[in-house]
């Protein structure tokens, strides 16, 4: 009676702790004694009627918060509690998604949240594998939509589990259901924990609960299960004649609980009946005994193993209702934020005591190969193994999947180097953090460096940051633990560039006269450090010019036109960027001079002042046209002391079209439509008049230089020999004025092809003799004279040369622009006579 009491009267002091934390650390830092005294009570008392403890720092008390009084104020817990301890269930993703307003609405929902940290990840010293938390649906107001329609524990899933929509018992029920693996440290070595938990909708009566996992990836289907496995719809575990384990199988962890806890534990193994011996065990790394039980198919089954002591921890919220998830759970009438007495259990399975632990079993390495790639929690009607099954909630995706496997690699942007610095480093870091994972760097590109070991990778446990000192791609790959293999994400390189370095520039224009700045202009003396980066100008300017226009383009050349008679200096700031979208700003200088072709080289000291490849003083009958004979400021090309000008104010002579440019500055000074560069023989690919190709560059003399100019500055040509040269004397292209006619003529005879043509100085007869598909150039001798000329002789005709075609191709080869004019093509008839003599006998020939 007077335990009975004293026991009723610490449930009710239990009760009131549990729901006021706060004021309950308050008066325990001022009552220690006393809270100590109670503390040893409230441990007797769940002993009674739960076997609660701590796996890994997990509190398995049946309570869903961190912190709790009974195990630990420091324990983890599936959620936070907001002050103590952690929640490994991911609460965020909950809130975003708006999971409780839907829940309190009485919507009929499912879904399931990851780990709140990455998997794999350490906190507060021990090493969170993963954690799935599912939110089933329910059958409330609405069908259960995810309910077993037939099948039992053992049956192939793929074949014999039928699911549907339905109703089950409420104690089957299942509302809430939860994984988490974890260490008991941050080493491999310390033991592996597998904690579960599940809720239903009411307590009444007992509940039993399967947890399976799964080797491959369980899928739902509209009415069904598939990818269960190949040995009779699940994997096995395979053992050497050893008895050390090859490959790990599916398992599954059962029990039941009530009022009275949790009872009826049990852990099972899917195996080949042959390997299921009673009371032994496989030996090697098995270190297991086999129990008395095995239920399946007809070759493989699941095998009951003998769990040793303190390989399992259990509870129940017998007594008492415990707050539910943030987001609220459900009984029988909808939504609730507590769970009511009896119908939340927690098992805790120690995976090192069990013999079932990957480092234990293949060593070190596989310490981070969880086998299980999804986990599915189920109902049934008994405690038999092979009672109905009645409701399942999953399955979830574990730690084997694909998904699973994943580590995050990401590294975090450090930002790039800045091409005007010397000497720079920069850091990366890791978004995943734990100081038990090992980081491995890579450097992928090649020569590069990191500068800690002279290497292009470098490693460490716990190295979550490495510094760089060189621009290149970068990958960080992971071991979550030491002796694992690193996982690498293509999709998380990091290419790390270096910001461009834009210089001053400073350009002599000429006034009231456009300054043209070919690419790459305004960025030839910008730098990258990135090789083979390419820099283009916002075409916008950052600071416009103040007395003029300007019009910038994305290759760095730009124009910029003075307002009338300015002179002076003018400023602008334009912004360059790389391929990359790195930017740097410089300023510009103006300095407006006279300066015709804009190349830098005021008149005054170009000495080729329009960059054609022509000296000013050649396209100017010897003289300097720029130069001031007479110091009063106007060229000599200007100065009607020095020449004759013309109604231009040009000097006459040295502008012989009249088109009001001299010579020295005009492209085209015969105006005959052929640039003056061409004309003399000289280099000009894309046809712009100006020396050999973009970009156009000048030496201290104006004189146009680089790798793209081949030629320039010799004596020009002269075509024709007349001993003016040619762009300075008007060219015409070669045209014909008269087409040759078709000719008909008798075996034997001879005959010729005429035409006429204008300015052509080469003539090239061609010859057809497949009805004008191809042509071949003839020569002088045999049969052909004149090929050469506007009048082709054929000596000799033959009557295999009926129908033969030809043409003439002509050209001016003193007028370079020009391009060859081909003929039309005309025929040859040959006809015989109408008496033929052969071997001394003569034969008449019918006419026709």
């Amino acid at each position: 009676m007077i335990v009975g009491g004293l026991t009723l009267y610490l449930i009710i002091i239990k009760s009131w702790c549990l729901t006021n934390r706060t004021l309950f650390m308050y008066y325990f830092k001022r009552n220690i004694f006393v809270f100590l005294i109670v503390w040893t009570l409230f441990l007797s008392i769940n002993r009674i009627f739960a076997q609660i403890g701590v796996g890994a720092n997990f509190g398995i008390e049946a309570d869903v918060h961190s912190g709790d009084i009974l195990s630990g104020l420091s324990t983890d817990d599936w959620f936070y509690n907001g002050s103590s301890g952690a929640g490994v269930v991911d609460e965020a993703t909950a809130i975003t998604m708006g999971y409780k307003a839907q829940l309190m609405a009485n919507n009929n929902i499912a879904f399931d949240l990851r780990q709140s940290i990455p998997n794999y990840a350490t906190n507060g010293g021990y090493i969170w594998y993963s954690s799935r938390y599912g939110r089933d649906y329910v059958n409330i107001s609405s069908p259960d939509l995810t309910t077993f329609i037939g099948g039992k524990n053992g049956d192939n899933p793929n074949t014999s589990w039928p699911i549907g929509s339905g109703q089950v018992p409420d104690k089957s029920d299942i509302v809430d259901a939860g994984v988490h693996m974890r260490r008991n440290g941050i080493n491999v070595t310390d033991d592996l924990w597998v904690n579960l938990m599940i809720s239903t909708l009411s307590s009444s009566g007992s509940h039993f609960i399967d947890f399976e996992l799964f080797v491959s990836e369980l899928q739902t289907t509209s009415n069904g299960f598939t990818n269960s496995g190949a040995q009779e719809g699940h994997t096995a575990w395979v053992f050497d004649t050893s008895g050390n384990v090859i490959t790990i199988g599916d398992m599954i962890i059962g029990f039941s609980f009530g009022g009275s806890g949790v009872s009826g534990l049990e852990v099972r193994l899917w195996v080949d009946r042959t390997v299921h011996k009673p009371g032994t065990s496989p030996g090697g790394t098995s270190t297991f005994t086999w129990g008395n039980n095995i239920d399946g198919g007809s070759t493989y089954g699941y095998a009951q193993i003998v769990v040793p002591p303190g390989a399992l921890l259990s509870s129940v919220n017998s007594l008492l209702s415990k707050d539910g998830p943030p987001w609220g759970t459900a009984d029988t009438k909808g939504y609730v934020d507590d769970y009511g007495k009896g119908v939340f259990a927690e098992v805790g399975v120690n995976f090192t005591k069990l013999g079932f632990d990957p480092r234990a079993l293949f060593g070190t390495g596989a310490a981070c190969d969880s086998p299980f790639s999804a986990v599915l929690a189920k109902s049934r009607t008994s405690e038999s193994f092979t009672s109905a099954l009645k409701d399942f909630a999953g399955p979830y995706v574990f730690l084997g999947s694909a998904e699973g496997t994943q580590v995050n690699t990401t590294i975090v942007d450090p930002g790039d180097f800045d091409s005007c610095m010397t000497g720079e480093t920069l850091t990366l870091k890791a978004e995943f953090m734990s100081t038990s994972s090992e980081y491995v760097w890579y450097s992928l590109t090649p020569g590069v460096v990191f500068p800690a070991n002279g290497l292009s990778q470098i490693s460490g446990v716990g190295m979550d940051e490495v510094v760089i000192d060189t621009m290149g791609d970068y990958q960080l790959g992971i071991a979550p633990l030491l002796g694992c293999t690193p996982a690498t994400d293509p999709t998380d390189i990091i290419s790390i560039r270096a910001k461009p370095c834009a210089f001053a520039d400073s350009y002599n224009v000429t006034e009231n006269i456009s300054l043209n700045v070919a690419a790459s202009g305004l960025i030839g003396n910008d730098t990258d450090d990135d090789s083979n980066d390419t820099l283009t100008v916002t075409t916008i300017p950052v600071v416009d010019v103040s007395n003029g226009t300007l019009n910038l383009a994305s290759d760095g050349s730009f124009t910029y036109l003075p307002n009338p008679g300015f002179t002076g200096i003018d400023t602008f700031t334009y912004q360059v960027c790389d391929s990359f979208g790195l930017c740097d700003t410089a300023a510009v200088s103006l300095v407006v001079f006279a300066d015709f072709d804009g190349d830098g080289i005021i008149d005054v000291n170009d000495l080729d002042d329009d960059n054609d490849g022509i000296l000013d003083t050649t396209e100017s009958n010897g003289i300097d046209p720029s130069a001031d004979h007479d110091s009063d400021g106007i060229p000599n090309y200007r100065d009607p002391d020095f020449c004759t000008l013309n109604i231009h104010g040009v000097c006459e002579n040295l502008d012989p079209n009249g088109d009001g440019i001299p010579n020295h500055l005009d492209l085209d000074s015969d105006g005959d439509g052929c640039n003056d560069v061409t004309e003399a023989g000289f280099t000009d690919a894309n046809g712009d008049g100006i020396l050999g190709d973009l970009s156009t560059m000048v030496d201290a003399n104006g004189l146009v230089v680089g790798t793209n100019v081949t030629d320039g500055y010799t004596t020009p040509k002269d075509g024709d020999n007349n001993s003016i040269y040619d762009f300075l004397e008007v060219g015409q292209a070669a045209v014909i004025t008269m087409q040759p006619s078709d000719v008909t003529v008798l075996v034997g005879a001879n005959t010729s092809f005429s035409m006429t043509a204008t300015s052509a100085i080469t003539y090239q007869w061609q010859l057809s003799t497949d009805g004008g598909s191809s042509f071949s150039n003839l020569s002088n001798g045999g049969k052909y004279s004149g090929s050469d000329t506007p009048t082709l002789q054929i000596n000799s005709v033959q009557l295999d040369m009926n129908d033969y075609q030809y043409r003439v191709i002509v050209f001016n080869d003193a007028f370079n622009c020009d391009t060859t004019d081909t003929t039309v093509p005309a025929s040859l008839r040959v006809l015989v006579r109408s008496v033929i003599t052969n071997k001394r006998i003569t034969h008449r020939v019918k006419k026709n």
